[in-house]
């Protein structure tokens, strides 16, 4: 007899890739998510990260706001926080999953990886880096976090800069690599 299936992690990283042309790790990218989590303090909450093409990313930005352009990250707020979320100085262990009936989602974040590839060529850096980079930028955005003012962009800049390299930025072994593989995709030929 087999023993009963766990319930769903409350601290669950759910990942989808939607773009044949890459091959994202699970692994590595939920590390990633739990690393950040685990720094912000937000071990109990639930997180989705949808990696896509262009042309969806286009139509979600469009269709949520008003903006007809493709972009590199869209962030899904679950909560309306007062205050972003610090990030902690010292990473402290989960405080405990809380209530296991009670689900707690912080949102969801879409992230465009021909985009981020574009962006990675541009500033001469890695698509991995670039595609962790826009992981924390867009859990910034789900914790609170805005850059439309100079003094709250300021702060972003700040708050992202400490992930990264809570992630390995200027190690020679961060967190990120090999979150993603570029595949070979067939083209059917025309007749």
């Amino acid at each position: 007899m087999k023993p009963p299936a766990a319930p769903p992690s409350v601290a669950a990283v759910d990942i989808t890739c939607q773009v044949r042309r890459y091959r994202v790790s699970t692994a590595v990218i939920t590390a990633i998510a739990r690393e950040i989590k685990s720094h912000l303090g937000l071990d109990d909450f639930q997180i989705g990260i949808t990696f896509v093409g262009s042309r969806a990313i286009r139509t979600l930005n469009h269709r949520f706001r008003d903006r007809d352009k493709v972009t590199d990250v869209l962030s899904f707020p679950q909560i309306d926080w007062q205050r972003p979320v610090p990030v902690r100085r010292k990473r402290k262990t989960n405080r405990g999953q809380g209530d296991a009936f009670l689900l707690h989602t912080l949102g969801d974040i879409v992230i465009s990886i021909p985009e981020a590839e574009r962006n990675a060529a541009q500033i001469g850096q890695s698509l991995e880096r670039e595609l962790c980079f826009l992981v924390v930028h867009g859990f910034l955005h789900l914790c609170g976090y805005d850059h439309m003012v100079p003094k709250d962009e300021a702060i972003m800049l700040r708050a992202q800069r400490v992930l990264m390299q809570r992630l390995g930025e200027g190690t020679r072994r961060p967190l990120w690599r090999n979150c993603v593989k570029t595949t070979l995709v067939r083209r059917k030929r025309a007749r």
